[in-house]
């Protein structure tokens, strides 16, 4: 079972080389790694070539943000299963792929592996991201979502549901899982292990209220229920709160 390692970056010459360690460290015999490159201008480019042909595919042009430079790692990749892992981040360790090989060989109705991920910020102290990762229902993606550092998933299931949707800019991985749950929710399948090291603060994070406004839009179009309809009402109402007492300090 070959797994294919997607890892995209721009101007990440100061942290891609860990993250490129931390995949040739792997015990794993059969991985296939791609670096998809913004076109960078900075010290990148010459840190990726130092590793040679230990990187089987590199591209690197210009894109029109992180998902769409994840969907042209996805269409030149060629493994059964398929995981990213952005730079800057690192696998927890070298037995990870191993681990969810195994997982997968034991069940191929899986079409969907996650787990945990160490969170830490650059500023702060690393702890465990150690939410309700156990996803039971779909109303389950209304509170919470999986860090895709911890998701790996089988290539047949991008077949089905297609790629990473780029009107999102901050939120498609959210919308790609919550189109993959819809899909095939006995595929998903949690193992309580950490994955990867995850350093928090990307663009999703530093664009709050935009990402936020985007899971709202993911969820009205995957997600509305009564249930729903109270938490998007709740977030319109304390939104517009937010900008009336901003505006009368101002």
């Amino acid at each position: 079972m070959k797994i294919s390692i997607i890892t995209v970056c721009y101007n990440a010459g100061a942290a891609i080389e860990r993250t490129i360690q931390s995949v040739l460290r792997q015990n794993y015999p059969a991985i296939e790694y791609i670096v998809v490159d913004g076109a960078s201008t900075d010290q990148t480019l010459d840190v990726i070539k130092k590793f040679g042909t230990k990187i089987d595919k590199v591209i690197s042009e210009k894109d029109q943000g992180i998902y769409d430079a994840m969907n042209k790692g996805l269409a030149i990749s060629t493994g059964d299963l398929v995981y990213f892992l952005n730079a800057d981040d690192t696998l927890i360790d070298e037995d990870v792929l191993s681990g969810i090989a195994r997982v997968f060989l034991g069940d191929p109705s899986k079409t969907l592996i996650y787990g945990r991920v160490k969170q830490s910020n650059v500023s702060g102290p690393v702890e465990l991201f150690n939410g309700q990762f156990a996803i039971r229902t779909l109303d389950d993606f209304l509170q919470k979502t999986i860090c895709h550092q911890a998701v790996f998933a089988h290539r047949s299931l991008f077949s089905k549901i297609g790629n990473f949707d780029c009107q999102y800019k901050y939120a498609a991985d959210y919308e790609w899982l919550v189109r993959a749950y819809k899909y095939n929710p006995n595929g998903f399948f949690y193992v309580d292990k950490e994955i990867a090291n995850y350093v928090s603060g990307g663009r999703s994070y530093q664009q709050g209220s935009i990402t936020t406004e985007e899971y709202a839009k993911v969820r009205l179009k995957h997600l509305f229920s009564l249930k729903h309809a109270w938490y998007f009402s709740r977030y319109v109402i304390l939104r517009g709160l937010k900008k009336r007492v901003l505006n009368e300090k101002w």
